[in-house]
């Protein structure tokens, strides 16, 4: 059994390991954007007459759907990132001092 240390493998593993945490705390973010919106929009709402609660439920622009399509775009760049510096870094011999 070999102990070799692996520089190569060590750099993918902490480049996915952190662009993984990068992306998780945009998607946190993200997640709290979505709640305080949520409570805006019920504070406005509570505070209106009935037929204005309407103009705000039009107004509303963050809905299930498309919280989800911006949780899906984060993920995808995070994907993405990963795969292009992944990508790059195998072009390379890489050594540790």
């Amino acid at each position: 059994m070999s102990d070799i240390f692996d520089a190569k493998e060590h750099l993918l593993f902490q480049v996915r390991k952190d662009i993984t945490y990068l992306y998780k705390r945009l998607l946190t973010e993200l997640e709290d954007v979505k709640n305080r919106h949520w409570q805006m929009i019920g504070k406005l709402r509570d505070s209106l007459s009935p037929e204005s609660q309407k103009l705000v439920d039009a107004a509303n622009f963050l809905d299930n759907t498309e919280y989800a399509y911006l949780r899906k775009k984060v993920l995808d760049a995070g994907n993405d990132a990963i795969r292009g510096i992944v990508q790059e870094i195998e072009q390379f011999n890489v050594t540790i001092k």
